[in-house]
């Protein structure tokens, strides 16, 4: 602030609390790291028995698809192929 003549005579300050802000932040910050943390143990949690699937379906076709006809070999391809890209 200046006097008519130009000379300081005193100054303002705009100042803002930010402590809210920065436990907003902190919150957001906090949720997030639970998020990955849950979206990475669905995910193992989900690819654990597609793999399994997959696995068992692989034995049946070793040790048992001369005993299967076209359409049973067909849709335990189709099992084997769905595990492998569900589980990727």
């Amino acid at each position: 602030m200046r006097d008519p003549h130009g000379g300081l005579i005193g100054y303002a300050e705009v100042t803002r609390d930010l402590t809210q802000r920065r436990r907003s932040e902190q919150a957001l910050a906090e949720s997030n790291q639970e998020l990955e943390r849950f979206s990475y143990s669905a995910s193992h949690d989900l690819r654990a028995p597609l793999r399994a699937i997959n696995g068992y379906a692989q034995a049946l076709f070793e040790d048992h698809a001369a005993r299967l006809d076209e359409e049973g070999k067909r849709l335990l391809t189709v099992i084997r192929d769905s595990a492998k890209l569900a589980a990727n």
